[in-house]
């Protein structure tokens, strides 16, 4: 007998029987002897040459110990020759998975599995069959593939529910990534999922080289424990700050600052400039002599959400410098910040979306030379505070209440139709109109003050009656066209013919908007702004030019331009998707009381209005076609309104007839009812009245019997 029978006689091959695998094992001989099948027979001749230990007749008093020789008989048995012959099995009902196997002529172990089958196709009342393992029941790991779209996919096909990004997912699915190493990280994942694995976080170079110095110098004399597991070392590390020169070639944050601005800032519009600038010179005063990778998130938020005074590196400047001479000027004056400690959220969350647009260009940026990754600091995870709740209204939270609107209208107003009109004539007449395209735009185009910026002149194309926004000029990176309307048309024309509509017209600095502001009556804080601006009023009057003294004793509202245009358009189509597309936004940006802030009669004279000098020349404009500012009382409906009110009110007539004839019926009516409740009422106190009667003379006297009972 060869080696995989013996196994096979101790049952621990794979494939045999195990003494549980049989219910009851005297119930199985028996049947063996007692039937005349084929397969009975074979089976009771091989067991009647073996001597079972114990014998048949004890298998009441030890049970285990007869099942045990049972099945270890059956196991020689299915280790033996081949059980199935087409006699031998042709009243049997085979399974799919043991006619496949069949069909094989398997041998050694797939054999001994055959056998085992058979016997349990044949006799499956005898024996308990465990839970299936076939291909379809074992979990395989997920794999990646690249699909004809030109995309990734991680392919798996799961043998039981499993939660999977996110969701609860069952049989195969397809994940679809745009990168391969997006499709093998999504892959790795997965699997750790299925097969309960859990994952290391990979370390970069620089954090291998921290591990291996605190593990060898620190840690390993006290925690030998440790050294399998880098990624809490390093988070060790992190925490304790404990560093090492990531690499010695590497900037400092002062050098990676410059760089940064070189490339990245040098090219954005003045705002913008002037937000960074201001928050690296908070950034440099504490961390300009460190290694990008040591300036981490918490650092970052702390000085964000500190209460401390702070450092600042002030910007020196000189009148009329080159952008080279005040490049190296930039952050050259150390000075304590004049600040009011602790920040305003609008002055939190500038500081954090600079300071995180700073490390993420550190971390994903790549030489200009080499195109080689930079990676001098970890992606940063800033998460931008969101703005606290500023008023809440009848309905808690609810945003469209009256309470919560009409607040907000009060605090963000709109501007009002003399204002508009008179920062559109100032606009034209002060600095010689060099800027008027700017507040045209801002006004009547539906473009923000960055975006009119960098759009330049060839975005205007009146031909098509469409404002192009490039990818580039846009906030959401998305280009889109704008609808014109006439009095922009004629606006922009009549600059354009006066040599006044250029790209410098499109970008006045924050003083030249600040002295129109205040020309068309509006208040500044800025001393210079007021100094400038009464230069420049004094100076068109020498000019034979007299301006009007506006006066609406408020400050020029944040975002006027922009939230005064969008809530005039929404009046004129009642459309918010219409809106939010014409001005480039998106459908949450939009937000409720924006429809309140103006009325329809407001609407209709923003959409023809014109500077002073042009309607003096007689121009007119209509409004655009299809707009929703007519009222819908037309002369028909005003007919209809008319007859349906005397109809109702002919109506209400007789009711109110019908009303005083029943009041009038109403006594008559009261005084029957009474009369028959009154009727009542009398009868049923004489039946009360009478019933006493009879019930005292039916009661006997006193010693006395009734006549008849005399006797």
């Amino acid at each position: 007998m060869n080696t995989e029978k013996l196994l096979l006689i101790n049952g621990t091959a794979n494939g045999g029987f195990q003494p549980d695998d049989i219910i009851d094992a005297l119930s199985l001989i028996l049947e063996i002897v007692s039937s005349d099948k084929p397969l009975a027979l074979y089976l009771r001749d091989r067991f009647g040459k073996a001597q079972l230990a114990p014998p048949p007749d004890s298998a009441s008093t030890e049970p285990e110990k007869f099942r045990a020789a049972v099945g270890q008989e059956l196991n020689r048995i299915i280790g033996g020759d081949p059980l199935y012959t087409d006699a031998r099995f042709a009243s049997v009902k085979l399974s799919t998975y043991t006619r496949k196997l069949l069909r094989k002529n398997p041998v050694g172990t797939g054999l001994v599995r055959l056998n085992k089958l058979l016997l349990l196709d044949a006799l499956p009342e005898h024996f308990r069959r465990k839970p299936g393992r076939g291909k379809n029941m074992v979990q395989k790991p997920a794999t990646v593939h690249q699909l004809k779209t030109g995309k990734w996919g991680v392919f798996v096909t799961l043998v039981e529910p499993r939660e999977l990004e996110g969701k609860m997912r069952s049989d195969r699915q397809k994940f679809e990534r745009q990168t391969e190493s997006e499709a093998n990280d999504l892959c790795v994942d997965i699997n750790a999922n299925l097969f309960n694995k859990e994952l290391a976080r990979q370390l970069t170079a620089a954090e291998i080289a921290i591990a291996k110095k605190l593990l060898w110098e620190l840690l390993e004399p006290k925690h030998p424990d440790w050294i399998d597991h880098t990624s809490k070392i390093v988070e060790h590390c992190e925490k304790t700050g404990f560093r090492v020169d990531q690499d010695k070639n590497t900037s400092n944050i002062m050098e990676a600052a410059k760089l940064f601005w070189e490339e990245h800032v040098r090219g954005l519009e003045p705002e913008s400039r002037m937000n960074y600038r201001n928050a690296l010179a908070y950034l440099l005063p504490a961390f300009g002599k460190l290694k990008p990778f040591e300036m981490t998130d918490s650092m970052v938020l702390l000085m964000a959400f500190g209460k401390e005074p702070l450092a600042f590196l002030k910007t020196s400047w000189k009148k009329k410098q080159t952008p080279e001479e005040a490049e190296k000027r930039l952050w050259d004056t150390p000075i304590q910040s004049k600040s009011k400690r602790p920040w305003t959220h609008f002055m939190k969350v500038r500081f954090l979306q600079c300071a995180k647009k700073f490390k993420d260009w550190m971390h994903a940026s790549k030489d200009p030379v080499t195109q080689e990754k930079r990676d001098w600091c970890p992606a940063p995870e800033i998460t931008i505070p969101d703005p606290p709740k500023e008023v809440t209204g009848k309905a808690g939270d609810d945003e469209e209440s009256d309470e919560v609107m009409d607040a907000q209208c009060r605090k963000h107003p709109a501007l009002t139709i003399p204002q508009a009109q008179a920062l559109l004539d100032v606009c034209h007449i002060a600095f010689d109109g060099t800027h008027a395209a700017f507040y045209c735009h801002g006004f009547f185009g539906g473009s923000r003050v960055k975006e009119t910026k960098q759009m330049g002149v060839k975005g205007f194309d009146p031909d098509d009656g469409v404002q192009a926004m490039s990818s580039e000029a846009a906030k959401k990176d998305e280009a889109r066209e704008s609808t014109l309307y006439i009095n922009l048309i004629i606006m922009v024309e009549a600059l354009r013919s006066a040599g006044l509509y250029t790209n410098e017209a499109l970008r006045p600095n924050g003083q030249e908007r600040t002295v129109i502001h205040i020309l068309a009556g509006f208040t500044s804080n800025s001393k210079q702004a007021h100094i400038r601006a009464n230069r420049e009023r004094k100076r068109l009057a020498a000019l034979g030019i007299v301006l009007p003294q506006y006066h609406w004793g408020i400050p020029f509202p944040k975002n006027a331009l922009r939230r005064t245009s969008l809530s005039m358009h929404y009046k004129l189509f009642k459309s918010v998707a219409l809106t939010v597309e014409w001005a480039g936004n998106s459908g949450d940006v939009f937000r409720p009381f924006y429809k309140r802030l103006v009325t329809n009669a407001d609407a209709r004279q923003y959409w023809v209005m014109l500077p002073t000098h042009l309607r003096a020349a007689g121009i007119k404009v209509e409004l655009p076609a299809n707009h929703k500012l007519d009222s819908a009382m037309t002369s028909e409906v005003a007919i209809a309104v008319s007859s349906a009110c005397q109809a109702s009110k002919l109506v209400a007539a007789k009711i109110e007839e019908a009303k005083a004839k029943a009041a009038d019926a109403r006594p008559a009516e009261l005084k029957a009812r009474q009369a028959v409740y009154n009727k009542r009422a009398y009868l049923k106190r004489k039946a009360r009245e009478l019933a006493a009667e009879q019930q005292h003379e039916s009661q006997p006297g006193d010693g006395t019997q009734p006549a008849g009972n005399a006797s």
